[in-house]
């Protein structure tokens, strides 16, 4: 399956891309997705930690993907 991931604030920079489209195997998971994703971009330890969303919707890692979603990692914001 595909699926289209983004990347916002500090983590687009850590990836160096704002979108990119990943091939996935069936049944994979939110959290299948986060490990892969940390071991290939050592440098962005907030993707282990950060908010994930599937199709504007906040996911938990045991979320099933399906092919075409879009997920996109949301770091943690501060600020007043």
């Amino acid at each position: 399956m595909r699926v289209r991931l983004r990347f916002f604030g500090r983590l687009s920079e850590a990836v160096t891309a704002d979108a990119v489209e990943r091939e996935l195997g069936a049944g994979a998971r939110v959290a299948d997705l986060r490990r892969e994703l940390v071991g290939e971009y050592p440098g962005s330890g907030a993707l282990a930690t950060c908010m994930v969303a599937v199709n504007t919707d906040y996911a938990a890692d045991d979320r099933e993907l399906a092919d075409g979603d879009e997920v996109a990692f949301i770091p943690p914001v501060s600020g007043g």
